[in-house]
């Protein structure tokens, strides 16, 4: 292994799930930006990763509410972006029918 992967494994005191969230929130995200070495090659190894401050409830039970809300937060707007491609796919759909001439608006 190089400092190209880097494996991130919970600790006893953090939940899976909320380390999972928190990995993918823009917080982290930002953090791992502003310590990014190199041009055309960026590095991030361990001695960046040291540097992340990773924020979480000393409560294991509010990690996993959290967790949980959060969870349920992405699966809903996961849903209502299906639902909006769909209309998009038919509102396309129907001016392909009006432009070719095969519906007529009366």
């Amino acid at each position: 292994m190089n400092t190209s992967v880097i494996r991130f494994k919970a600790s006893p005191k953090t939940g899976y799930q909320y380390l999972l969230i928190f990995l993918k929130s823009n917080l982290f995200k930002v953090q791992i930006d502003l310590l990014i070495t190199g041009g055309a090659q960026p590095n991030f190894g361990p001695a960046h990763l040291n540097k992340i401050k990773i924020i979480t409830p000393k409560s294991f039970t509010d990690q996993k509410r959290i967790a949980t809300i959060l969870s349920n937060m992405d699966a809903g707007l996961e849903a209502l972006e299906q639902q909006l491609h769909k209309a998009r796919q038919i509102k396309q759909d129907m001016m392909q029918e009006l432009l070719t001439g095969k519906v007529r608006l009366i």
